[in-house]
């Protein structure tokens, strides 16, 4: 008796016990790509507030920047220069048009000034000119 339960019942079809796997397969790739989708989105939409977050503060910063330069702009006027310098207690006077050389790339004067012209006309008049050694 004991060998009649352990046959197997051959007229059973063992098939049709494993239709539902694919079906089951379909289903988990399904929801694999919807997980990765949004995984895939919540990504992407860290990165575009981050992005978001740097772009206002680099208009935070633009705005900043042309505050301080306008600022410093206005520090820079003649006017304020002057105050500047007496608040400071520095008894100075800004160059006159002839006292102001611009220099070139070589170290030399740049040619056609009005100083330098101003230099050469009025060079033998002045007796406290003294040539610099520097760089000599």
């Amino acid at each position: 008796m004991a060998r009649r339960a352990a046959k197997r019942n051959r007229k059973r079809n063992v098939k049709n016990t494993l239709a539902w796997q694919p079906f089951a397969g379909v289903i988990l790739l399904v929801v694999g790509v919807a997980l990765g989708y949004m995984s895939y989105a919540d990504k992407n939409k860290a990165l575009q507030d981050e992005i978001d977050s740097k772009y206002s503060e680099l208009g935070r910063l633009k705005e900043q920047c042309m505050r301080e330069e306008s600022r410093w702009n206005a520090m820079k006027t003649s006017e304020n220069l002057e105050k500047s310098m007496v608040r400071h207690g520095i008894d100075m006077n800004l160059p006159q048009s002839h006292q102001i050389v611009k220099m070139g790339k070589d170290g030399k004067p740049i040619a056609d000034q009005h100083s330098v012209a101003w230099f050469a006309r009025n060079r033998r008049e002045r007796g406290n000119v003294v040539k610099s050694t520097i760089g000599l």
